[in-house]
Parts: structure tokens; C-alpha cells; sequence
């Protein structure tokens, strides 16, 4: 056949080869637990949306969080694509799209039960406070320990409860926002000091003057704490009468402390 171009003026026209990039989504997984200071993490993941890779192609993830605190944060993870080579990276031929799952620490329950404690009076702080006076329900994560700190204290006659503020300390600082710390707390309890105060026997012959009260005889308070008489009886005319009275009691401060005592009067005559 014979070559018949050069009777033909030939316009080439060159039409276009378009490659669109592929988009799938990649969809990691979830996970929770309850805090126990070891790193949460789930690697799981997969291609969702109806969505698929090219024949041959696998992908590969890289996961970055790996949460140790109580909370919650996105399971970020990137993905690259290789070729069927398993070494060729593909990534550039798709739009990654990503949807995170959750990882969730939650925060572990203890209960810190307080001791009780209780004394008569005796004008010194009453407390119970020693790390052998708390019991701990519920556990720490390993590793890990329980300091209390403002310990409850009780100086005058009374009952309140044995408060304490707990609180978790780790390797690296406090770790007590990881847990709900609830309380059981004893109670610390002084009991009022029974005394008896007596006053003197005290007599004369008439005179008309007024007769004296003869004073008080011995007793024993707290260290520090002072006691005021008051008299009540004053008269002259010949006669018995009970030499009766009535008493302040103060700390060293000035603090007046009769509510600490009960307090039994045995009166002279």
C-alpha cells in the first residue's frame, strides 16, 4: 500500500489523561478504663465510608496518643499508603480523611476511713493523726502513695468529726486529680473533767464584823488554767450559813474554760 501522508495536511489534537486522587477515610478505634497510671492506647483502625484502596495497596498507621491521666482525648493516628511493593509510598494518590474514636481514663474511687480518739480534758490538743490511724479502701495505682495533710484537732470538751485532706503523689507530683477521694471520717471526742471544789469551814466568836469566807481547799486543774472564787455569802450576825460560791476558770490565754469542767461544789459552813 502506498504511503499516501504527505497528500494530508494532519492537525494533531491532544486530548488529556487525568489520574483523580482517591479519598477514603480512616477510622480509629476507642477504648476506657479506669486510671491506674499506665498509658491507655488502642491501635485498631480501618477504612470506613465505603471507601477502599487501590487493588494491591496496604496502608500503615501511626497512632500518637497514648494517654496516662484521667480525662478524655482523640486516638489521633496518621496513615501512610504504600504500593504493592510494600515499600513505595502511595499516599500522594488519595485524600486521607480521618475520623478519631476516644480514649477515656476514668478516675478511680477510694474511700479514706478516719480513726477515732477520745480523752477527758486535760487542756492539750487531742488528735489522731498517725498514717496507722487511716485506712485506705480501694487501691492506689502502683507505685504510688497516699500523705494526708490538715488533720482534724480538738483542744476543748466536745465531739467533731476526724477530718483529714488526702491527697496522691506519684513519681513525677500530685496525682490525686486521677481520683475521687470520699471520706469516712471517726469522730474525736474530750470529755468534760469532773472536779470537786470545796470551800473551808470557817467560825468565830461575834464581833460584829463581817465574817471572813475562809478560802477554798486544795484542788488540781490543767496545767496553765487559773480559778477565780466568787463568795457568796457575807454577814455578821451570830449564826450557820453554807459558805457557798461560784468559780471562773481561765486558760493561759484568758480564755474562760468552765465549760470544760463539770464541776461538783462541796460548800463549808
Amino acid at each position: 500500500i502506498a504511503e499516501t501522508t504527505a497528500n494530508y495536511e494532519i492537525t494533531v489534537l491532544t486530548g488529556t489523561l487525568t489520574v483523580t486522587k482517591r479519598t477514603v477515610t480512616f477510622t480509629s478505634c476507642g477504648d476506657t478504663k479506669t486510671y491506674d497510671g499506665q498509658p491507655l492506647t488502642c491501635k485498631d483502625y480501618e477504612l470506613t465510608g465505603n471507601t477502599f484502596l487501590a487493588d494491591n495497596e496496604t496502608s500503615e498507621a501511626y497512632f500518637n496518643s497514648a494517654p496516662t491521666e484521667a480525662g478524655s482525648v482523640s486516638n489521633d493516628f496518621s496513615v501512610i499508603i504504600r504500593k504493592a511493593d510494600g515499600i513505595t509510598n502511595s499516599s500522594d494518590n488519595y485524600i486521607l480523611n480521618y475520623v478519631f474514636g476516644t480514649l477515656t481514663i476514668e478516675r478511680r474511687a477510694i474511700t479514706i476511713k478516719t480513726g477515732s480518739d477520745q480523752k477527758v480534758y486535760d487542756g492539750t490538743a487531742l488528735t489522731c493523726a498517725d498514717e496507722n490511724d487511716y485506712t485506705i479502701i480501694g487501691t492506689i495505682a502502683e507505685g504510688q502513695t497516699v500523705n494526708y495533710t490538715n488533720a482534724a484537732s480538738i483542744v476543748n470538751a466536745d465531739t467533731i468529726e476526724n477530718t483529714v485532706d488526702a491527697f496522691i503523689i506519684g513519681s513525677d507530683g500530685d496525682k490525686s486529680l486521677n481520683y475521687v477521694i470520699n471520706y469516712d471520717y471517726g469522730t474525736l471526742t474530750i470529755t468534760k473533767l469532773a472536779i470537786t471544789l470545796a470551800s473551808n469551814d470557817y467560825e468565830k466568836v461575834y464581833d460584829g464584823l463581817e465574817i471572813e469566807h475562809g478560802g477554798l481547799k486544795a484542788y488540781e486543774l490543767p496545767d496553765g488554767e487559773t480559778l477565780i472564787p466568787n463568795f457568796a455569802q457575807t454577814f455578821s450576825d451570830a449564826g450557820v450559813k453554807n459558805n457557798e460560791f461560784t468559780v471562773n476558770i481561765y486558760k493561759r490565754s484568758g480564755e474562760p474554760s468552765n465549760d470544760n469542767y463539770v464541776i461538783v461544789y462541796d460548800y463549808g459552813t
